[in-house]
Formats: structure tokens, sequence, C-alpha cells
């Protein structure tokens, strides 16, 4: 369901879009000596400065693609689909930013002094270049998007406590789904809440805070891809980097520079930020041991699936999981 609204509201949020970005990109083509990317920085800002300062916004526009792996299990042939998914959704993403801004910064608005650009400003330049009716459609796309945007967030998001439940970590009745939709409804509702609570705060705030959490989490998915190498370096995978030892290290120096890079930019620039994804951060660690003590108290994790899962001649699945999950075994 999440998946075929998407799919169609993606068309519903991208028209007027579409249309604003036309106006804008013949407006720029016809009127001579017009160049939307002067001036490139703010007055006062150095490029380096500019880069630092919109670098947490360009990873929030990009980063996720990782967390629709929490319902790989509800998506139909995921091993075809999502690299396709990603070949098609990526460039789609690139030029649904970079060509509407340009449009945007082609319509005059702002152009004596570009620091004036503020949340909502992509419906006052559509009014420039199309009318009050194209402003109207990028008001009502936004709040489309919203919707779109929230459920997908919602879908990958709250099979996490979901999985949780089943392993003991929290609460069982999280792990409870719908017989109707087969579905985790608790785990959404209190992912709603989660949701709502946050929703007050300040939008910068909550942006640096969660790409810092979210960069340290994508950081421990690296960690667990060397860990996973070198322990089994004969096990089968759906998807496998190329390049050995130096294509699985080097995939895992980039993401590591631009997140020291971040966080030294919200240290000085947005602290209050910073602190609130560290304490999360140090808190999701710290919570597991009370959560492993009075709430999963030595029960074994969830079920699973091993029936596609190859680690490897002369190691059997099985026996790893039962030695790793089952207090018999750690007794």
């Amino acid at each position: 369901m999440v998946g075929e609204t998407s799919a169609t509201l993606t068309g519903v949020i991208l028209a007027p879009f579409v249309v604003l970005t036309g106006l804008g990109l013949w407006k720029i083509f016809t009127t001579p000596g017009l160049n939307p990317l002067h001036p490139f920085v703010l007055s006062g800002s150095s490029k380096a400065g500019a880069f630092s300062a919109g670098l947490a916004v360009v990873i929030w526009n990009y980063v996720g693609f990782d967390s629709i792996s929490t319902a790989s299990e509800e998506i139909d042939r995921p091993k075809r689909n999502y690299p396709l998914a990603l070949a098609i959704s990526i460039p789609l993403i690139m030029m649904s930013y970079l060509l509407p801004m340009l449009a945007a910064l082609a319509s005059g608005l702002h152009h004596r002094d570009p620091s004036l650009w503020k949340d909502g400003d992509f419906a006052l330049a559509g009014e420039l270049l199309g009318g009050p009716w194209l402003k109207g459609a990028v008001v009502a796309g936004a709040l489309i998007a919203q919707v779109g945007l929230f459920s997908s967030l919602l879908l990958s998001g709250s099979r996490v406590p979901a999985v949780l439940a089943a392993d003991g970590y929290l609460p069982p009745s999280l792990a409870r789904t719908s017989p109707r939709f087969g579905t985790p409804i608790r785990a959404i509702v209190v992912s709603c809440v989660m949701f709502t609570v946050f929703c007050a705060l300040n939008f910068i705030t909550l942006l640096d805070a969660d790409i810092i959490l979210g960069l340290a989490g994508l950081l421990l998915e690296f960690v667990a891809l060397l860990v996973l190498r070198k322990k089994y370096p004969l096990m089968q995978r759906p998807f496998r980097i190329p390049g050995g030892w130096f294509g699985a290290i080097g995939i895992f120096v980039p993401p590591l520079g631009i997140t020291v890079a971040l966080v030294w930019s919200t240290i000085t620039q947005e602290v209050h930020a910073f602190w609130i994804g560290a304490v999360m951060f140090a808190a999701s660690g710290l919570l597991y041991w009370p959560a492993k003590w009075w709430i999963k108290q030595g029960r074994p994790d969830g079920e699973v699936d091993i029936g596609e899962v190859d680690l490897g001649p002369g190691v059997d699945v099985g026996m790893v999981i039962e030695r790793r999950h089952t207090p018999v075994a750690i007794g």
C-alpha cells in the first residue's frame, strides 16, 4: 500500500515543479545576462563555509536508502527491485532538487539579497513565474509530499521496535501484527507518538541531530560489513562489494570523512543539535543493558528464517544462531 501510494503521489507532487522548472529554465535561456547562480555564496561567506552550513541539509535530502531494508520481507523481489529502484530514484531525486532550484533562483525572488530565502519561498517563486495558480499547486504538492514522506518513513521506522520487541528487548505487545493487514500496528502507533514529540523541535536543530544519529548508525552498518567479511568470507550474498578488502574499506572512508566534517560543523554552528544527537546515540547504547536485564530476562530472540542463508562451506548457520541467541547455549 505504501509503495503504490507513494508512486501515485510522486506524479502529483512533481507536476507543479515540472511546470515551475519549465518556466524558470525558459526565463534563463531567453533573458540575456541572467545568471541564477550569482552570487554563488552569500555575502561574507566562503565556499567552504557555505558547503559546511549546507552539508546537513544535503545529507538529509539523500540519506535513508538503507532504511527500507527493515521492510525487505514486504517488498516484491527485493534482490531485483531494490537496485532497480535506486538506479531510477537517485537521478530523479537529483534532478528534482537541482532543476526546480535553478528555476526558483531565476524567478527573481530575493535577487537583491539571497539571504532572505526561507521555508515556503518556492511557492512565491512559482507565483512570480506562473501566477497564483502555480503558487497554490506548489503548496498543494508540498503538503502531499509530506504524506508520502511520512508514510514511507513510518513503514521503515516502525519495523525496528517491532523486531526489538520480537527479540525481547521491548515489551512483547509491540511485536503483535494486525491479523487483517499483517502490519505491527502497536509499533506504528508508538512511532507516531515519538514523531509527534520531535515535531516540537526547531527544524534545523532536529535535522542536524537526526543526521548525526543517522550517520552514526550508518557507520555501524559499515563496521558490521567488515566484521562479516572477516568472519564469513565465503558467505553467499545477494549483493557483494567488488575489490576485496580494498573495496570494502574504501566505501567506508567517504562516509566517515563526511561524518567527521558534519560533527565539527554542528559543534561550531549548532551545538544544541550536536548534544541532542550525541545524547541519543549514547543512550541507544546504554539502554541495551537495562533492556537485556529487565525486559528480555533471558528469553530467546525471535525466530529467524535461515532457509536462504549460506555462511559458506563448513559453517552451519543453524548452530551459529543457536549459539548466539539461546540461553542454553550461553549458559
